[in-house]
C-alpha cells in the first residue's frame, strides 16, 4: 500500500484483516476494532493532528483503487476500521464518510457497510439524538429493502414486527 500515514496503513495488513475477521457478526467486528490498537492509535493521530480529514480521504480512495468488481474487496475490514475510528469524531467530515461507507451496496464489500452502520448509530447516540438507522422490508415484492431513520418511520403494526430490523449498539 502507498503510504498515506503507517497508522493508517497498519489495518490494510493481512493480519489485521486475519484478526479482526475471524468474527462474522458485523456488531462483534464493531466491538472489537474499537478495542483494537490500530483504531486506537488512529485516533489519537487524528486528535494530535497526525492524520488529517484529507489524508483519511486519500487513504479510502486509494483503497477503493484496488476494487475489483466481482472479486472480494481486499480492504473490506481497513474500510471498517476507518468507520470505528472517526465515529467519536464530531463534524461533517465524520459523518459524511460513514454515511456514504453505510449506504454501500456492494458484495465484494460485504462488512465496511454493515460496521459504518454501527458507527452511525454510535454516533446518534453520541450527539444525544436517539435516532437509529433502521431496516424496513419493502411493502413491494421484489424491491430492495431500505434503511430509515427510526424517526422517520411510523410504527410497525405487530403483524410486521418481524420484518424490522434495527442496529443497536451495547
Amino acid at each position: 500500500m502507498n503510504a498515506v500515514h503507517p497508522k493508517l496503513d497498519s489495518v490494510t495488513t493481512d493480519e489485521f484483516a486475519i484478526r479482526m475477521g475471524v468474527v462474522s457478526n458485523p456488531r462483534a467486528i464493531h466491538r472489537r476494532l474499537r478495542s483494537s490498537k490500530e483504531v486506537g492509535d488512529i485516533r489519537q493521530a487524528l486528535l494530535n493532528g497526525e492524520i488529517t480529514e484529507q489524508s483519511i480521504r486519500r487513504f479510502i480512495a486509494e483503497l477503493f483503487r484496488q476494487y475489483v468488481p466481482g472479486q472480494l474487496f481486499p480492504h473490506d475490514i481497513a474500510l471498517s476500521a476507518i468507520a470505528v475510528a472517526i465515529e467519536t469524531r464530531a463534524g461533517a467530515f465524520a459523518s459524511d464518510v460513514i454515511c456514504d461507507l453505510s449506504r454501500l451496496r456492494l458484495a465484494e464489500i460485504p462488512m465496511a457497510s454493515r460496521v459504518a452502520r454501527e458507527s452511525f448509530n454510535v454516533q446518534q447516540r453520541l450527539a444525544g439524538n436517539k435516532s437509529k438507522l433502521v431496516m424496513m422490508s419493502s411493502p413491494i415484492e421484489g424491491q430492495p429493502n431500505q434503511w430509515q431513520l427510526k424517526s422517520d418511520i411510523r410504527p410497525v403494526d405487530v403483524d410486521q414486527a418481524d420484518q424490522k430490523f434495527e442496529l443497536e449498539v451495547s
